[in-house]
């Protein structure tokens, strides 16, 4: 079976939780780079459409705090979810599909 690289990645990404376990510190760096950017657009459309168009810049901000509100609903039921998946997960495919995690690293 061929992996394309995002599967590959998520599979050692599996490895890496079942190791180590679901860190928070893990998921907040994996989109960290996107909250960042929409805390500048954010930031952006504040400072220049609020004063000249109200409600447009309203909205934009409120879809922007529901992206995060989002993330962060997804972050908990990640966490809840992940015994489950953790139990019903082949690990020897897994292994067998990427190698070995490599325990030096983290």
């Amino acid at each position: 079976m061929n992996l394309d690289s995002q599967s590959h990645q998520l599979l050692r990404a599996y490895q890496r939780r079942r190791l180590f376990g679901v860190r928070s510190g893990d998921m907040v760096r994996v989109i960290g780079l996107r909250w960042l950017i929409m805390l500048l657009i954010g930031l952006a459309i504040y400072w220049m459409a609020v004063p000249t168009m109200p409600a447009i810049g309203h909205t934009t901000i409120g879809a922007l705090l529901g992206r995060f509100a989002g993330d962060l609903a997804y972050f908990r039921s990640s966490r809840r979810i992940w015994p489950t998946i953790e139990q019903i997960t082949d690990w020897q495919k897994i292994d067998e599909l990427v190698g070995p995690y490599p325990a030096s690293r983290e």
